[in-house]
């Protein structure tokens, strides 16, 4: 299976689902998959390809050779603002990549490895 590790964290009214893949490439990028509210933010990173396709809300994209950083503003859906901030890279002790996800206004965390 192709996918190191998959998540879904379900949180109030508002769906948030993660999905992370280890890439290919040299430097360890990561592609990220996140859905919030009624917006939709997607990163792709790789070797020669960084691109941001991204609904109503306000997104800020860092990309380097092996984190990437998405923080979400707010969203317009129904339950109010909801922010959203995603980090993965490679880790130093617990595998290929860790995803940390923090949402609001109900605080949920997640820490994962392989």
């Amino acid at each position: 299976n192709f996918c190191n590790f998959c998540i879904k964290v379900t949180t109030g009214p508002s769906v948030l689902s993660v999905t992370t893949v280890p890439s290919v490439d040299s430097v360890g990028a990561s592609v990220v998959s996140v859905t919030t509210g009624a917006s939709v933010v997607s990163v792709t990173t790789g070797p020669s390809v960084d691109s941001v396709a991204t609904g109503p809300s306000v997104v800020s994209v860092t990309t380097g050779p092996s984190v990437v950083s998405v923080t979400t503003g707010p969203s317009v859906d129904s339950v109010g603002a909801s922010v959203v901030s995603v980090t993965t890279g490679p880790s130093v002790t617990t595998g290929p990549s860790v995803v940390s996800v923090t949402t609001g206004p109900s605080v949920v965390s997640v820490t994962t490895g392989p």
